[in-house]
């Protein structure tokens, strides 16, 4: 009984693509683990389930008033720098 080479293909695709997505979740956590646990709970992010890695992906709190995050999104703010005084107080 042979194996078909077209099986083989899709089986190594499907691998690499999973474990892809496994590294791009845990590179994902490492940098949502920089953020205050604030920043966290205003996202809906667990910091327990993010400590986890990809094991616990998505890492949404379990509460009522969870809603969905844009994860990217989520990190492009949390790199912008904070507003000063004056430029908060002028703009």
């Amino acid at each position: 009984m042979g194996v078909d080479m077209k099986s083989i293909v899709e089986i190594l695709a499907d691998n690499l693509c999973s474990n892809m997505e496994t590294v791009a979740q845990n590179r994902a956590a490492r940098e949502l683990s920089e953020l205050t646990d604030q920043q966290l709970i205003n996202a809906g992010i667990s910091r327990q389930k993010l400590e986890r890695g990809s094991e616990a992906y998505p890492w949404q709190a379990t509460s009522k008033n969870t809603t969905e995050v844009d994860i990217e999104e989520l990190l492009a703010q949390a790199k912008k720098p904070l507003p000063t005084a004056k430029t908060a107080f002028f703009a």
